[in-house]
């Protein structure tokens, strides 16, 4: 989620310096529970829950203000950093689940470039859905800053959405490998009488 300027004279939101440690901690805070998250509800519910997550919370993003208390900044930061992390973890471990070990270094290369392109293709998103944005707010009667950011902000929630189709064609199963943990029979337990 882009962050909002700091800057006091913004029409757009508070000064959030002091409070962005404090926002921003939800990336590491969810990791602990993914693992529980993508084995009990599946790849693919796991999947399409970030989606729509993270497009409501961009979606909410379209709508702060300078009135916008920070506790509400807050919570909304912390969804969508939750949705992204478990969302990006779980796009991580798909990708990787079923690659034999020895093509691993050829997909691991595939996935930084796609992780690079993707980062990209988002900053160039944004930055049209910006300058469409001042445009379209001036067309419907709400010109200025703050317009212009919210035509963007909802323009960008889109993004997610976008991804929907191709995760709901995922197999329910997908991802299974990841899912179970083979015990070699060396390794389990002996059963005492």
């Amino acid at each position: 989620m882009p962050m909002l300027p700091a800057n006091t004279n913004s029409t757009m939101a508070p000064d959030l310096t002091a409070d962005q440690p404090k926002a921003f901690w939800n990336s590491s805070g969810i990791k602990p529970a993914t693992t529980y998250i993508m084995k009990r509800w599946g790849f693919r519910s796991v999947l399409l829950a970030a989606c729509l997550t993270l497009a409501a919370s961009i979606f909410a993003v379209a709508f702060v203000t300078r009135q916008t208390p920070v506790a509400v900044i807050i919570v909304i930061a912390v969804i969508s950093g939750a949705a992204r992390s478990v969302g990006g973890t779980a796009y991580n471990t798909l990708f990787f689940c079923d690659v034999p070990e020895q093509q691993m270094p050829h997909a691991n290369a595939l996935s930084a470039t796609t992780a690079q392109l993707a980062a990209g293709l988002g900053i160039a998103f944004t930055t049209v859905a910006l300058r469409l944005g001042g445009p379209v707010a001036l067309a419907i009667g709400h010109g200025g800053f703050q317009g212009a950011y919210t035509i963007a902000f909802l323009l960008v929630a889109l993004l997610p959405l976008a991804a929907i189709p191709g995760i709901a064609r995922l197999h329910r199963d997908a991802g299974s490998a990841a899912r179970t943990v083979s015990v070699p029979p060396e390794a389990e337990p002996a059963i005492i009488d």
